[in-house]
């Protein structure tokens, strides 16, 4: 799909004066829009139309794609990068499990999206993950949950999501693939081989093939779960748990640094030499330390990043019972793991069916770091039994906090869960993404990609009408095209017009 403007017609049978647009809300977008005059006696009069003050500040919250979803140990689900391009990348998997990926131009509002892999499989554990090369070419990786190799594609053209190379493959029995650039290499972890445990894969040559991986976590339970972030000295923040939290009464969640080939603790002292795969950190031997004991209930790891020190700050939910989830936030002060409460959750966010036992009952609402400021969260939790996204925001590394409510009211029988942060984002633009919709299963779910912009682009930017001034006359009907930048801002919606002549009403149909 490639679009750049959206056009809309509106049938305009008599106006008197200026259609102003007042406000913008979600309705049907395919219909004409019919406008009478309630002062039939008047005729010859200009039509012109402009963006009131106050247009696009209402929630600021609009639909990415109506079909997609993720699972969050897979990363990043979207980054922002500014090359020869300034532009969003986005990607998720379909409800029948289409691989997608997309692309907003901050420049021109060009909005692109390409379907890599149809139907891989209907599962939020498949959703692909974005690299950049240092090129721009773009790297998409994806597997089923528990695929048999790790697949990727490599863009055609640089910082182009349009068109791809063939699939290429490597590894054995994967989920959840991590990229990031290494000095000259790309490392990608991801979770493989027979025991489900964190591995690592080296390309020496710009991602064109994979050395044999290497195991990179062993010993725990029988899948830890893991989270990583990569520091401007190019060091990797490791943070990950014992195992499944449904398996693990007493789900720990670990800590380790790993920078030039060493593991290293938070305090920088060293842990040993991973010696190029053949000596992995060992959960059972004690090599990691620990970040969150399990003193108030199993954990699960939900995000990590550093600070502007480069000390490691991590969120994480704990289950005192499974259906009360809290969330927490943990951050190394230098000396020790400062931790704090944020906030009870509820309970887990599956829409389990009526006699149904659930079986994911440590599925939160999610909880994501802004990457580069982790003074900023995002959140989902309950809130008269809906899940609803919230931001908090602490200016004093994690003692106090304020929080803003995202979304309100929303309507029983719909979620919003899975808030993610878009890696390196441009401030004011999808600060938050995140899935709405409804869940019952992680392969049975039907919802829609949303997001969230603190700000925008001048209103004068965003709408054109053609022609921007109309001479009607009494029984006279014309169309004028309204076309919306980008796209993507504006799909599905409605425009509420008033005329400005003072003592007239104007009777306006929405589309």
């Amino acid at each position: 799909m490639r679009a750049k403007l959206s056009p809309f017609f509106l049938l305009i049978l008599l106006l008197n004066g200026c259609a102003q647009i007042k406000h913008l809300d979600n309705h049907d977008r395919n219909r004409d829009v019919n406008i009478t005059s309630s002062n039939p006696e008047k005729n010859g009069y200009a039509v012109s139309a402009s963006l009131s003050k106050g247009f696009n500040k209402t929630d600021r919250i609009d639909t990415l794609d109506r079909d997609g979803a993720w699972c969050w140990f897979a990363d990043p689900r979207a980054l922002y990068h500014k090359g020869m391009k300034e532009q969003t990348y986005f990607s998720w998997v379909t409800g029948t499990g289409d691989i997608v990926i997309a692309s907003y131009n901050h420049q021109t509002g060009e909005y692109k999206k390409n379907t890599l892999f149809e139907r891989l499989q209907a599962d939020d554990h498949a959703n692909p993950t974005i690299f950049i090369r240092k090129d721009g070419k773009i790297i998409l990786f994806y597997s089923k949950h528990f695929d048999k190799v790790m697949r990727y594609r490599i863009s055609m053209n640089a910082e182009d999501v349009s068109s791809f190379g063939t699939e290429k493959s490597f590894g054995n029995n994967v989920t959840y693939p991590y990229p990031f650039q290494l000095g000259d290499d790309i490392v990608i972890f991801y979770r493989g081989d027979t025991d489900w445990h964190p591995a690592m894969a080296v390309s020496h040559n710009n991602g064109e093939t994979f050395e044999k991986p290497v195991k990179f976590i062993t010993g725990g339970g029988q899948r830890p779960y893991t989270r990583y972030a990569q520091d401007p000295t190019g060091a990797i923040h490791v943070a990950f748990t014992t195992g499944h939290p449904r398996n693990e009464p007493s789900n720990k969640i670990y800590y380790v640094c790993y920078k030039k080939g060493k593991f290293y603790k938070a305090d920088g002292s060293l842990i040993k030499d991973f010696g190029d795969g053949a000596n992995p950190l060992n959960i059972d031997t004690n090599d990691a330390e620990t970040a969150y004991n399990a003193s108030n209930g199993k954990g699960w790891i939900w995000d990590i990043t550093v600070d502007s020190l480069h000390k490691p700050v991590m969120v994480f939910a704990t289950f005192p019972q499974d259906t009360d989830h809290r969330y927490h936030y943990a951050r190394w002060t230098g000396t020790e793991w400062y931790q704090k409460q944020l906030t009870t959750a509820g309970k887990w966010f599956p829409q389990t069916p009526a006699g149904v036992t659930e079986p994911e009952p440590n599925y939160s609402g999610g909880i994501s770091l802004d990457y580069d400021d982790p003074s900023q969260i995002y959140l989902s939790k309950q809130v008269k039994g809906v899940f609803e996204i919230m931001k908090f925001s602490t200016p004093d590394g994690g003692v106090t906090w304020d929080s803003t409510v995202i979304t309100r009211n929303t309507p029983s029988g719909l979620i919003n869960v899975r808030p993610v942060v878009p890696r390196h984002h441009k401030k004011g633009f999808f600060d938050v993404l995140w899935m709405r919709g409804t869940y019952t299963f992680y392969t049975n779910y039907h919802t829609s990609i949303v997001f969230q912009m603190d700000s925008l682009k001048n209103n004068s930017d965003t709408l054109s009408f053609t022609p921007s001034v109309q001479e009607l006359y009494k029984g006279d009907s014309t169309k004028i095209n309204v076309s919306f930048l980008p796209t993507l801002f504006l799909t599905g919606k409605s425009l509420i017009r008033s005329n400005s002549n003072s003592g007239e009403k104007t009777d306006f149909s929405s589309f």
